[in-house]
């Protein structure tokens, strides 16, 4: 509880000697190994928490969660299900199999995952978000602008839900309600990469091509090598009619 995870080790190996049927022990140790990014270990551990209790929900939860963070997606994704046949309301499995599934980019899967993380909380604003993620993925506009925006009622400053609030409304011709969900990311975290990008590009279509610079130069203060900014750089250049200029941002990007 004191964040000292070495100590944490220290005593939970002491603890795996003396109780060593105890899968208790060992999921916790598991955790924590989890913790220090020793993925391989933190997946010994769980494995071993498994065959003492193979019907435990959690542990199957933390293994598949552990395997997920390997990028073993489908092997992560069996043990959430296995943890959902043993508790068919365990939400924790179905939002880390969500997780899991928009990274396999099955987001038909995904979508009746999130619903049943829904039902099963309503009040979780990340729920809403990933399930807009979703819906924006199988082209469902308007729905995913409305998870957004419950997301948002949840979490006021949820800044990532703004900004991807924003590209969508942008992608549906609405400029000025996008540009007004970038400027909300900025509030709330005034460097933030994307948010800064993304309100440079509306700029930019806009023809407010000063101001559109100074965003794209104060996100690369974040990231001086991101191409995607280069090139818009570039292009605000060549647009404002600064050749000399665009070719060297062109030429970074490249």
């Amino acid at each position: 509880n004191d964040g000292d995870l070495g100590l944490a080790i220290d005593r939970c190996q002491n603890l795996e000697l003396e109780f060593a049927h105890d899968y208790k022990i060992w999921n916790i140790s598991g955790a924590i190994y989890e913790k220090l990014g020793n993925l391989s270990k933190a997946e010994e551990k769980f494995r071993k928490a498994c065959f003492l209790s193979s019907k435990n929900p959690e542990v199957l939860n933390n293994l598949g969660y552990t395997l997920a963070l390997q990028g073993r997606k489908s092997e992560a994704i069996q043990c959430y299900k296995e943890a959902i046949r043993i508790q068919p309301n365990y939400h924790d499995a179905y939002f880390n199999m969500g997780d899991a599934l928009i990274d396999q980019e099955k987001f038909t899967e995904a979508f009746l995952v999130y619903e049943k993380v829904l039902k099963l909380k309503r009040d979780n604003s990340r729920a809403h978000y990933m399930f807009a993620i979703v819906q924006s993925e199988l082209g469902m506009s308007e729905k995913a602008i409305a998870s957004y925006e419950e997301a948002i009622r949840l979490n006021p400053e949820y800044a990532e839900a703004y900004n991807n609030m924003g590209i969508i409304l942008r992608t549906l011709g609405k400029e000025e309600e996008a540009s007004l969900a970038y400027e909300t990311v900025l509030k709330i975290d005034p460097s933030h990469i994307n948010g800064l990008f993304n309100l440079g590009n509306s700029r930019l279509d806009q023809d407010f091509i000063e101001e559109a610079i100074h965003l794209y130069k104060l996100a690369m203060e974040s990231d001086s090598k991101r191409s995607d900014i280069l090139l818009s750089l570039g292009n605000a250049f060549r647009t404002k009619g600064d050749y000399e200029e665009a070719v060297f941002y062109y030429d970074k990007a490249i």
